[in-house]
């Protein structure tokens, strides 16, 4: 469970209230992982792009910049905002990538229409499963790439994995 600051946090960036969010994490006397992703995902989810940077630029100088949970987060923020070549280098900065990261990467790919980097990085994520092929196919089909998805779903049905 959340401490309370980090769902103040939350509550603020959900709503558009960036300043007050921003208000809230330097005035909270001990700032962790939590908070710092806090404030990231609640940036991403609006596309944020000028206030995730913001952020990040406080971020890099805390004593949190190589934790990876943030930087998965942060990884998020820029993939949501449109950033995908800086969420790649920051996805390229994680020392121990989850599965989540990975696959944020691979759907900002997908998304944005870099059909052949999206591909790229699907054959490198590691213990592909169906949430993956999902999000290459989603994505696929939200940057108009309706055809290349629909192969994908054959070849899903073809492997058996549904």
């Amino acid at each position: 469970m959340w401490p309370i600051p980090q769902h103040i946090i939350n509550l603020y960036g959900t709503c558009g209230l960036f300043q007050d969010a921003l208000h809230v994490l330097d005035e909270m006397p001990h700032r962790d992982h939590f908070s710092w992703g806090s404030i990231l995902i609640a940036y991403a989810c609006l596309g944020a792009t000028r206030q995730g940077k913001q952020v990040r630029a406080r971020f890099v100088i805390s004593p949190f910049c190589d934790n990876d949970f943030v930087k998965s987060s942060l990884v998020d923020t820029y993939a949501k905002c449109g950033l995908r070549d800086d969420a790649h280098a920051v996805f390229n900065a994680i020392k121990f990538k989850d599965l989540g990261s990975w696959n944020t990467m691979l759907s900002a790919y997908a998304r944005s229409g870099r059909k052949n980097e999206a591909l790229e990085m699907f054959e490198r994520v590691p213990d592909r499963n169906l949430f993956f092929w999902t999000a290459l196919i989603s994505g696929f089909v939200q940057s108009s790439n309706g055809t290349d998805a629909f192969y994908l779903f054959i070849k899903i049905r073809r492997q058996g994995l549904i």
